[in-house]
Order: structure tokens, then C-alpha cells, then sequence
């Protein structure tokens, strides 16, 4: 649950490890020659994460048929988005519709195909701004979250939070 800018990437090359990515936004304004998630890890799950501008989205470096699970990823803007393995069913390449990159808000527009998209396998339960995950979002009635580090709330919540939340500066770069 993470907000990483430029050329920042989650790494984790231990093929034993097991460990949870999940709702991340890894964006840019120009594209790295840098994987936005590496992982070898046999029993890791990526889920719901946001990758944009990258030579690489995902890269594993396991053989054959990898263990990792991948549910409800955006890869977008991504010259090479999966490396390792082919593209896995239920992942999506969707643009994201940020609303301001320009100025480092890296917020989900309300037209955004990513709201209400996220898998209900994941752990996360609030966004890095400290708002619940899986709030109906897009007003289709289902409470699926959001793919990426911010949950959309509906123009309500989206008009409270312009400006900075609970310690999440909306105003440029910050490390979480």
C-alpha cells in the first residue's frame, strides 16, 4: 500500500519467500528501464497494484510455470509489461486517469476503469491515505476496491481530500 514515484521498484528475489504486494501505485512521467515489481518469491501474491511507465511492469525470475499469483494488476504504459511469465488471465492495461501527475497527485480520476476493479483477495483494508478499501466507488453496488495505493470514494470523498490527508502530501513527492 504504497505510493512509488520514478525510478522506485518492490524487489524480492528470494525464490522461498511468500510475501504479499499488494496495492501499490508505481508511476512515473517518463518512462525507466526498471522493473515496477520484481519478484521470485515461489508462494508471493501480487495483487491490485498499479505499474505505469516502465520498460518492465513484472518481472520474475523463476522457470516453467511460476507459483506466483497475480490477480487484478494494471500494467499500463509498459514497453515489456510481464517478463518471465506470459500475461496471466485477470490482469487488466488500462490507462489509470490520474488526477494531476503534473503535480505528483497520483489519485484515481472518477473516470478511471481502475475503480472498482481490485480483487477482494487481497489483505489491504484502508488506502495509504488512511480511507477504507472497497467502497463503492463507480456506483455499480458491488464493493470491490480500487487497483493502486488510492481508494476513489466518489466525489464527495474526492472533494474532502483535495489538499493533503492524514500525513499523505498531495502537493509533490514523498517517501511512505
Amino acid at each position: 500500500n504504497n505510493l512509488l514515484l520514478d525510478g522506485a521498484s518492490i524487489v524480492d528475489l528470494d525464490p522461498q519467500s511468500s510475501v504479499r504486494i499488494e496495492h501499490n501505485t508505481i508511476a512515473s512521467q517518463r518512462v525507466f528501464n526498471v522493473a515496477g515489481i520484481r519478484s521470485d518469491g515461489s508462494g508471493s501474491r501480487i495483487t491490485n497494484n498499479l505499474i505505469t511507465s516502465r520498460q518492465i511492469g513484472v518481472q520474475t525470475g523463476q522457470t516453467g510455470q511460476p507459483a506466483i499469483r497475480f490477480v487484478a494488476n494494471n500494467l499500463f504504459n509498459c514497453t515489456r509489461p510481464w517478463v518471465g511469465i506470459g500475461a496471466p488471465a485477470g490482469n487488466f492495461s488500462f490507462p489509470p486517469f490520474f488526477v494531476d501527475p503534473g503535480k505528483h497527485d497520483y489519485r484515481l480520476s472518477a473516470n478511471s476503469a481502475l475503480i472498482g476493479r481490485g480483487s477482494l483477495r487481497g489483505r489491504v483494508e484502508s488506502d495509504v491515505a488512511a480511507f477504507p478499501r472497497a467502497l463503492d466507488g463507480n456506483g455499480n453496488g458491488q464493493l470491490h476496491p480500487d487497483i493502486g495505493c488510492f481508494e476513489y470514494g466518489g466525489p464527495e470523498l474526492f472533494t474532502a481530500i483535495s489538499g493533503s490527508r492524514l500525513g499523505v502530501a498531495l502537493d509533490g513527492p514523498r517517501a511512505f
